[in-house]
């Protein structure tokens, strides 16, 4: 059965835990590009304001756990934030490292699948089809846009 990854238009809740997701993935290698940095807490932040969420550490008990956070995104969501969990984490590295995702973010793509419960069909159908993406060489914020459409404005300088 295959996924489509187009769908109506993403609940708050759900694009606020995927957001929260892949900014702890984006930063797991150790390096962020202050480009990249800036885009990521820009939209955290717009994601904030139109939440209505002071913090994450008023809406969950840890925070920095991906299967918390796992656990607030509406089913209909589960294959697209696995997909762009691993193009998040196939784009965000340094300009010296290949395209190998290192074993911390390795570790979380895994817990991820494991809390969306997700089966190893449909683990490799996300990463294939993050590869596929990944060849069109896509920035961080085309990954981004391409997985909330347009909830979001590009922040400027980026």
């Amino acid at each position: 059965h295959p996924f489509h990854y187009i769908l109506i238009p993403m609940d708050i809740r759900s694009s606020g835990a995927i957001l929260r997701i892949l900014n702890i993935i984006a930063l797991a290698d150790g390096y962020l590009s202050p480009n990249e940095e800036l885009l990521l807490q820009s939209l955290e932040k717009q994601h904030r304001l139109r939440a209505k969420v002071v913090s994450w550490e008023d809406e969950l008990e840890d925070p920095q756990s991906i299967s918390c956070l796992a656990k607030l995104i509406a089913f209909d969501y589960h294959m697209l934030a696995m997909r762009t969990a691993v193009m998040v984490a196939s784009v965000c590295r340094g300009g010296d490292e290949d395209n190998f995702i290192c074993e911390e973010e390795e570790r979380l793509l895994n817990e991820l699948a494991g809390a969306l419960s997700l089966h190893a069909d449909d683990v490799k159908q996300a990463r294939e089809d993050a590869a596929k993406e990944l060849n069109k060489q896509p920035s961080l914020w085309q990954v981004l846009y391409d997985c909330f459409g347009s909830q979001f404005e590009r922040p400027l300088l980026i």
